[in-house]
């Protein structure tokens, strides 16, 4: 047996598949049960990417990937992400 240097034999490797590296890690609520208390329908959340359960919806022609999550696995409110977003491709615009 080889022991790692760096962890002593405590560490361990995780792979990741590459489905699960894409998925996003901000959505919008689009519903919630009674027992929920700090969150409201239409709010923007902030989750771990492997957080509850994903699946994919075909929708249309387009894929809708729809998560089912805890209230505890949502990290915090998001708000103005996608306005952010555009503000630094607009900045990268000018600069380069």
């Amino acid at each position: 047996m080889i022991v790692c240097l760096v962890c002593k034999g405590k560490g361990a490797t995780l792979i990741v598949p590459e489905v699960s590296q894409r998925r996003p890690s901000t959505g919008k609520i689009v519903s919630i049960g009674d027992r929920v208390q700090h969150y409201k329908v239409g709010e923007s959340a902030l989750y771990s990417n492997f957080a509850g359960h994903a699946m994919d919806i075909p929708l249309e022609g387009e894929t809708i990937v729809l998560r089912i999550l805890h209230e505890s696995e949502l990290l915090s409110f998001v708000e103005g992400h996608l306005e952010l977003k555009a503000v630094r491709h607009q900045h990268e615009a000018l600069t380069t």
